[in-house]
């Protein structure tokens, strides 16, 4: 029972987690996960290039393995360039977006106006994060922190109010799913 609350308390926790690190440590936070990444993609090549080296007909997969570490290792180099290309694609995505939803809410004919102006906002804030995202301004990755907070903390505080698992009813399953089924036959009758 309590294993169970554990589980479902570690992603909360983790994003609560993320977004702090998120608002501290701003756009470092992208890099350190980068690395991770690098590093993890490194091991695994490295461990299969110890098994592979152990098993004698495995020359094969040795190239692989020996590509897989370089791969890992140039993630690892590279993490700020990886980071920078990748903010700079999504801004791009994220302008783009952001420019449909404004033509697309001015180009509809039969909504009303308020919806008109969800439409704008909602083109305007898309607009805003991709510039952010291709100036590489510390200002997304607290954005982000705080999301990440807010969706953390709304998690944790579903979990602990809900009415599962986690508390139970006296009654079992078996209890209120009592049934009893008569087969009638058509020869009875």
């Amino acid at each position: 029972m309590k294993k169970d609350l554990i589980k479902k308390l570690v992603l909360p926790l983790s994003y609560v987690i993320m977004g702090i690190l998120f608002c501290i440590f701003k756009s470092v936070v992208s890099e350190w996960i980068c690395r991770v990444i690098g590093i993890i993609i490194t091991l695994y090549g490295s461990i299969n290039l110890v098994q592979d080296l152990k098993n004698k007909n495995a020359n094969l997969y040795l190239t692989g393995d020996v590509v897989t570490i370089g791969f890992g290792a140039l993630i690892i180099v590279l993490s700020f360039v990886i980071v920078t290309v990748i903010n700079i694609l999504l801004g791009v995505v994220f302008i783009i977006y952001g420019c449909y939803k404004i033509a697309f809410g001015q180009m509809v004919g039969k909504i009303s106006k308020s919806t008109l102006i969800i439409a704008l906002i909602d083109g305007a804030l898309y607009l805003v994060i991709g510039i952010l995202l291709i100036i590489n301004s510390d200002s997304i990755y607290i954005i982000l922190g705080v999301i990440l907070m807010v969706a953390g903390i709304i998690d944790l505080i579903q979990i602990m109010s809900a009415k599962g698992p986690f508390n139970e009813s006296k009654t079992s399953s078996k209890d209120v799913l009592d049934v009893e089924v008569k087969v009638i036959d058509d020869e009875e009758k």
